[in-house]
């Protein structure tokens, strides 16, 4: 207790000792002869007998206590006054832990009143900048703690989050709605963030290829070309024209870990016709062809170079493959060979760089395609045709032949085997199914397909000797009108229900399916369903889907992978609308593109389905109409995550020149 106090103390116990019990003997009226008779030593009014300190003039029963002096002053038996205040803290004075007993506030442990000067726990400081005891300080050149009152909320406290606190005082820079802290408020919170967990999602984010609703409307993986990772377009200006026509994935060129691709067309009316092709690295920015092109090559004019081209495999062993590209007009009608190794080196190459040329009648070129393993010799095979634009006319070449040409031409009679029709239209060749499985590849061959339409099965096993067929000898699986014209392209599936046997995927172009008009259908057949006859393939078919587009002409993948993981193959399906007329691009019909896949799991039962009853777990829809988004289309896996990827051509797109979209998988 400080002097002044204790002053204070005193003074009236004076006065008590000056005008107290005990009279002086100048006081007539006084009347002490009680307390003399009993003795009282240090008379303080107090017998002896009752007091506790019989010679300390300060000490009777009813005295003040006086504070930190040794004495038990009322003789109450509880020994000196050290706890002034009362708070039940000893005097600092006497030994104690309480630093000010004159305030009861005031004692070791007490919470502290922040930042008023004084040292309410007896801490040793008046004011401490930490006043929560959370480490971080609220006032002064350290200052970081928004809250120093709550020793809860400091830099870095896990935030509790909605419930308006900035517990990591972070300064609402998130804000306390944002969990993932990705700019958009929870749903329930007046944002439009329908996964606030997941920085990923968020209202106006881009959608992607996973599953999510990355987008928050609802609906997941729904796409259109402007949320592809990848988006190359031809250069108008310079002559490209329609490319998109024929899109591969190839090797990875350049070893970065990501495959290569390719997109051709044959050029523009007022550029010539040109055509040609550009490989690009998928890793790459994309951009215009001219721009980001890995390689480039192009046709001479009125060649229409570029047509179709095909990833034909590796013909000379070197580990990269070799790029077949269709030049109708090409002497007439040729397929070229590339070499991998000359397009991963990069730069401009033209008609003339060729590894080999492939013949055959006029306007061969306008489709090619890789024809598999047919002569069972370790090498791929080619083909290439007349397409749609005339009578059937495939020619299958040996690849082993292709790779040591060095630069010649190859003639028919040097091919493998040939198909011709005598009248109607070809189609889209696929190669790759081992339709029969005897471990040889076979080949399908389209046909008739201005009418009826069929889709011809070439066995690998027949392809000697040069050997000719006629198409109508074939076994071939046709539709059931003349407005069927099945054929037009066709695809496959390898062994979706695993019983062995690929699925042959059959489009019947002209059909109307659930649509009005012309919506398409697409019929899948088991290989083992076939009798080596012409059959309909609407009899055979396990499965069928119609489409539901006016005018979308469904149909499938040539080539199709497991693509949401579960271990079953796939089936691709695409509504592109494309014409009846396809060598023409020109026109208005108003047809939105649509590309999406059935589940390989659905299709195991069998059954006929409206595309739009098939469980859609990606939906690409085209940015503007007449776009024939996935007009061509590949089906493999680009960037190494072992998950097959998607590649789109749209060759009326970008105001004529064309462009090329990849699809990543992250399902």
């Amino acid at each position: 207790m400080t002097r002044p106090a204790l002053l204070a103390l005193l003074t009236p116990l004076t006065l008590i000792l000056a005008c107290g019990d005990k009279d002086s003997t100048d006081d007539p009226s006084g009347d002490d002869s009680a307390v003399t008779a009993c003795g009282d030593a240090d008379d303080d009014g107090v017998c002896d007998e009752a007091d506790c300190a019989p010679d300390d003039p300060y000490s009777f029963p009813g005295a003040p206590d006086i504070p930190y002096d040794g004495k038990d002053n009322d003789c109450a038996g509880d020994g000196d006054l050290v706890d002034f205040d009362g708070d039940g803290y000893t005097a600092s004075q006497v030994g104690g832990d309480d630093c000010n007993d004159g305030n009861p506030t005031v004692y070791p442990g007490a919470p502290e009143t922040c930042y008023d000067g004084v040292d309410q726990d007896c801490s040793g400081t008046e004011d401490t900048n930490d006043c929560d005891g959370d480490g971080y300080d609220g006032r002064g050149d350290a200052r970081s703690d928004c809250d120093d009152e709550n020793a809860d909320i400091y830099p870095g406290a896990s935030e509790i989050w909605y419930d308006g606190l900035d517990q990591d005082c972070s300064g609402f820079l998130d804000s306390d709605y944002d969990q993932d802290r990705d700019g958009d408020d929870a749903t329930a919170y007046g944002g439009t963030d329908c996964d606030d967990e997941d920085p990923a999602v968020a209202g106006g984010l881009p959608e992607r290829w996973d599953g999510v609703d990355s987008d928050c409307d609802s609906a997941p993986d729904d796409l259109e070309p402007k949320h592809a990772a990848r988006r190359w377009t031809g250069s108008a200006g310079v002559g490209d024209g329609f490319l998109g026509m024929g899109v591969a994935i190839l090797d990875d060129y350049d070893g970065d870990g990501g495959k290569s691709v390719a997109f051709s067309g044959y050029g523009a009316s007022d550029a010539g016709f040109f055509g040609g092709a550009y490989v690009f690295d998928s890793f790459e920015e994309a951009g215009r062809s001219t721009d980001t092109a890995l390689t480039s090559v192009t046709g001479d004019e009125g060649s229409y170079f570029g047509f179709d081209l095909a990833n034909v495999g590796d013909l000379d062993g070197d580990g990269l493959a070799e790029l077949l590209i269709g030049g109708p007009l090409v002497a007439n009608g040729l397929g070229l060979v590339f070499r991998g190794a000359d397009l991963a080196a990069g730069g401009a190459l033209d008609t003339d760089d060729a590894l080999a040329g492939l013949s055959g009648n006029d306007y061969t070129g306008i489709d090619v395609a890789a024809a598999g393993d047919v002569n069972g010799d370790g090498v791929p095979d080619l083909a290439v045709g007349t397409g749609w634009l005339a009578s059937t006319h495939v020619v299958i070449y040996s690849g082993a032949d292709a790779a040591a040409a060095e630069g010649d031409t190859l003639k028919t009679i040097e091919a493998l085997g040939q198909i011709d029709a005598s009248g109607g239209a070809g189609g889209l060749t696929v190669g790759g199914p081992d339709v029969d499985g005897d471990g040889l590849d076979d080949v399908l061959v389209a046909g008739i397909t201005a009418t009826f339409g069929a889709t011809a099965i070439v066995y690998g096993a027949e392809l000697v000797g040069g050997v000719a067929f006629t198409f109508s000898d074939l076994p071939y699986l046709r539709g059931d009108t003349n407005d069927s014209l099945i054929g037009v392209t066709s695809g496959w599936m390898d062994d979706s229900d695993g019983d062995g046997y690929p699925e042959l995927l059959i489009r019947a172009y002209g059909e109307a399916g659930a649509a009005g008009t012309a919506g398409g259908v697409v019929y899948v057949v088991d290989a083992h369903s076939l009798d080596g006859t012409q059959q309909y393939a609407s009899a055979v078919a396990q499965t069928i889907i119609d489409g539901d587009r006016d005018d979308g002409h469904l149909a499938p993948g040539e080539t199709n992978g497991d693509l949401d993981g579960d271990g079953s193959v796939d089936l691709l399906l695409l509504s592109s609308g494309d014409r009846d007329q396809t060598w023409e691009f020109l026109g208005v019909t108003g047809i939105d593109s649509h590309v999406t896949f059935a589940r390989g799991a659905d299709l195991k039962g069998g059954g006929r389905f409206a595309l739009s009853d098939i469980a859609q777990t990606l939906a690409i829809e085209s940015e503007n109409s007449d776009d024939l988004l996935g007009y061509s289309n590949a089906v493999g896996d680009v960037n190494g995550d072992g998950k097959p990827d998607l590649l789109l051509g749209s060759p009326p797109g970008s105001y004529l020149a064309g462009y090329m979209t990849l699809f990543l998988n992250e399902l």
